[in-house]
């Protein structure tokens, strides 16, 4: 795999450079929008979509890119693909673009590729040639892994859950420590299924039965647990641990305490608070 050409618009050297709208090229094209809104025409489909997103563009298929707001900006590079295993095939590829045209860059497995391309195209800025053969070999290994990460992102759920429980085990931990670094986040069915990319009902199953209950039951026994440690541990005001600890009111906090641990959280601090200076 080699890198053919890169480039940016606005060109920095040059203000009055005006933007490359496509064609057709020899080489696999990644075409990354950072700035302001477009339409892309690609194999006779339109996408029309706001920044940030990836658009793929296989060698010898013709495309046309086009502002649709008064500045925009965007990164290219097209890559020599030898025919790499890593590089997604069609279908992939049209499944990705279609994520991207309806703004799918809001689903956090999507945004964790677009920030490995926001830092793919940082690299380059460094030496738009590339002739630094260490940086060329750097971009290359950013651009090996997010190819490798479209194509697990885009992987059918079937093939992932034949690799039996040992996978779910690995999805369920994956999972526990997404719940416990986003446990103050309003977190709902639907984003935790895309995340594993199981189904709601599935994804319940198999949780319940890795850790007998249910993936909200443990969300809310990081935060009980979480409440208890402030209330033993600080002078913060119930109102403030409340927010601190993902509740949505001092009230459904307080009622939800009380539910769980039979005693108010005032009384919980009474009874377990750490002498503190």
């Amino acid at each position: 795999m080699r890198i053919r050409k890169c480039g940016m618009y606005p060109v920095a050297s040059r203000q009055d450079a005006e933007p490359e709208k496509g064609g057709i090229h020899a080489s696999f094209e990644m075409l990354y929008l950072f700035e302001g809104q477009f339409k892309l025409e690609w194999l006779g489909m339109t996408y029309s979509s706001a920044e940030p997103c990836l658009f793929l563009i296989p060698s010898y298929t013709p495309h046309t890119l086009n502002g649709l707001s008064q500045s925009f900006k965007y990164f290219y590079i097209e890559i020599d693909t030898d025919s790499d295993e890593r590089i997604p095939s069609l279908p992939f590829i049209m499944n990705w673009n279609e994520i991207q045209g309806r703004s799918g860059g809001n689903m956090p497995e999507v945004q964790l590729v677009l920030s490995s391309v926001k830092l793919l195209s940082e690299l380059v800025a460094l030496n738009p040639e590339l002739e630094d053969d260490t940086l060329h070999e750097l971009a290359i290994t950013d651009i090996k892994k997010i190819f490798l990460l479209i194509n697990y992102i885009l992987t059918p759920q079937r093939s992932r859950l034949e690799k039996g429980q040992a996978s779910h085990q690995a999805t369920i931990n994956a999972l526990m420590r997404y719940l416990e670094s986003h446990y103050t986040d309003m977190s709902t069915l639907p984003t935790l299924s895309r995340i594993v990319h199981l189904s709601e009902s599935h994804l319940i199953r198999v949780f319940k039965k890795h850790t007998g209950k249910t993936p909200f039951r443990y969300l809310d026994d990081l935060r009980l647990h979480a409440a208890t440690s402030y209330l033993e541990n600080t002078r913060l005001a119930i109102g403030e641990i409340a927010d601190l600890t993902g509740f949505k009111s001092i009230h459904f906090f307080s009622r939800h305490f009380k539910r769980r641990f039979k005693v108010s959280p005032s009384v919980w601090r009474e009874r377990h608070s750490q002498a503190i200076e």
